[in-house]
């Protein structure tokens, strides 16, 4: 059944009712307030009478009060009553008022289980590390992967190895295409240093073509002082037959010197000084230092002067 304005206004009223009657002063000043109007009105009574109606009135009202001082608000009668109605199985205006309001559900969240869980993890992993089996740790590191693993990650992996794929067909087939070319016959350890001296020149850390000289020459430094010197003479030796093989060949003229040279050897070649300087002699500590020659020279165009006049 749908509940009403009307039916909700009589249960007020009921309950506001049941209040007031609790009360039992109030209805009596309310009976000798209507008995003071009708004494008021009717024109008939001597006063006389109705200050006695009036004084058995108070009376009343104070005996009532004193009967009624230990009990508080209520009554025996009304705790009777509704103790009746209890057991009779009738339904209160106030528990009618009350039963209408429902109370809002409330849901408690805790986080027990997870914490449980987490203890319990945390506890097998430090078993497991003091343990002296590897195999334990391992597995448990693997599952705990397997378990952060999601769809999304998957899909990185996934990607990542395609870039790889890419990556180095690119390298082996485009940038290192001269170092692994099966045509040469070269053999492992060429192979590999020549791979290693393309992967430098491609990084920036050594020249265009010098990448495998790099290479090797790292591998020298590592060798005794003994060894070291005779592989440098030896390749001092390889430099002047390449440049003889080019004289005779006619393919040398002084421009390709520097083709035939060792790039890791500073060049000796000084460079022009600018502006003026001393023409004969070198200065140096304050002392101007002339060579013996310089010397002759000077001797010899004073008496080529002399002999002139």
């Amino acid at each position: 059944m749908a509940i009403t304005d009307e039916s909700l206004l009589n249960i007020l009223q009921a309950h506001g009712q049941t209040f007031l009657d609790s009360f039992g002063v109030q209805e009596d000043k309310q009976k000798r307030r209507k008995r003071t109007t009708r004494g008021s009105s009717e024109s008939g009574r001597a006063p006389k009478l109705a200050k006695r109606e009036i004084a058995a009135s108070s009376s009343s009202v104070d005996s009532s009060n004193s009967a009624e001082e230990w009990t508080g608000f209520g009554s025996d009668t009304h705790m009777e009553d509704d103790e009746s109605h209890l057991l009779a199985g009738e339904v209160t205006p106030l528990e009618a008022s009350t039963s209408i309001i429902q109370k809002p559900d409330v849901i408690v969240f805790s986080g027990s289980a997870t914490k449980l869980s987490e203890t319990s993890s945390t506890k097998a992993q430090g078993k497991s590390f003091m343990s002296s089996k590897v195999s334990q740790l391992s597995d448990q590191k693997s599952e705990h992967r397997k378990r952060n693993t999601n769809g999304e990650d998957e899909d990185d992996e996934i990607t990542n190895a395609q870039n790889d794929a890419l990556l180095h067909r690119l390298v082996h087939t485009q940038l290192l295409s001269g170092s692994l070319n099966p045509e040469l016959n070269l053999t492992s350890a060429q192979r590999k240093k020549a791979l290693e001296g393309r992967v430098l020149e491609l990084a920036g850390t050594s020249k265009l073509g010098q990448g495998e000289k790099t290479v090797r020459a790292k591998e020298r430094d590592k060798a005794s002082k003994r060894v070291r010197e005779g592989m440098v003479e030896k390749q001092k030796q390889r430099r002047e037959k390449l440049v003889q093989e080019a004289k005779e060949m006619g393919n040398y003229y002084p421009a390709s010197k520097r083709l035939f040279q060792d790039p890791s050897e500073k060049n000796t070649r000084r460079s022009r000084e600018r502006g003026l300087r001393m023409g004969v002699g070198s200065f140096g500590g304050g002392m101007l230092r002339l060579s013996k020659r310089e010397i002759e020279t000077v001797q010899d165009e004073s008496l080529e002067n002399i002999q002139v006049t």
